[in-house]
């Protein structure tokens, strides 16, 4: 099952959009990405928003090899990612997706909940 990433860590934070075919066949394509950088391994979970709220579709513990990384799918309730993949940089891999506001969902995360 392929898996492509595009994120950025800055702070000790992740942010950025996940694909898998599982997505593809299930949701949608692309979902978003986010974590913590601990260790220096990347621990992530796919999510996206529902109805406003926030639905985690899985969690991932990311960690360099040599000069790529290593994705593990630590839990995930539905498969929609591989168990285990190596990614590989590739610049030009999602060129084509729309490119999504990182900064907005930032704000958006950090803001206040209004009931």
């Amino acid at each position: 099952m392929p898996v492509a990433l595009r994120m950025r860590v800055y702070g000790g934070r992740v942010d950025g959009e996940i694909w898998s075919n599982g997505l593809s066949d299930a949701i949608h394509p692309v979902i978003l990405l986010g974590g913590d950088l601990r260790q220096g391994r990347l621990d992530a979970y796919a999510f996206d928003f529902i109805g406003g709220k926030e639905v985690v579709y899985a969690t991932f513990k990311i960690e360099k090899k040599g000069d790529n990384l290593f994705l593990k799918t630590l839990e995930q309730p539905v498969q929609l990612f591989p168990t285990e993949a190596e990614l590989f940089a590739n610049p030009d891999a999602l060129k084509e997706k729309p490119l999504t506001n990182f900064d907005l969902i930032q704000k958006m995360l950090k803001s206040p909940k209004k009931n």
